[in-house]
């Protein structure tokens, strides 16, 4: 049996060993996963009290129910565009139910200076 994520692909009459492929299983969460996405979903949930940041912007895509994410927060910095992805789709599952995850075409996590960096401006 092979080790603990990994799997074996067995390759054509080739003559040729087995190759190992290896899963990313032992992916690591950043620190602040969790606080971040809740964070968000307090956000998504809305109510009184709440800061200005983060900025969640949904843009629907025209001919179809889904939209794009864009939310603008500070707090992305030390983090991957994949893990910010992943926060946002996770924050509008738990808020909004799974079917509104499913809706999001595009999510991008992204700081102030990056938005600005990269022109990104919404009307208000």
């Amino acid at each position: 049996m092979p080790p603990c994520g990994m799997i074996t692909i067995t390759l054509p009459s080739t003559g040729e060993p087995p190759m190992p492929v290896y899963a990313n299983a032992a992916r690591i969460r950043p620190p602040r996963h969790d606080e971040l996405r809740e964070e968000l979903v307090r956000h998504l949930r809305g109510g009184p009290g709440l800061p200005k940041v983060p900025k969640i912007y949904e843009e629907p895509i025209l001919d179809s129910p889904n939209i794009a994410v864009t939310v603008i927060w500070s707090e992305w910095r030390p983090l991957t565009d994949e893990e910010r992805i992943a926060i946002i789709l996770q924050a509008y599952a738990q808020a909004r139910g799974e079917r509104a995850s499913w809706a999001i075409s595009s999510a991008v996590g992204l700081t102030p200076r990056e938005a600005k960096e990269l022109g990104v401006s919404f009307a208000v």
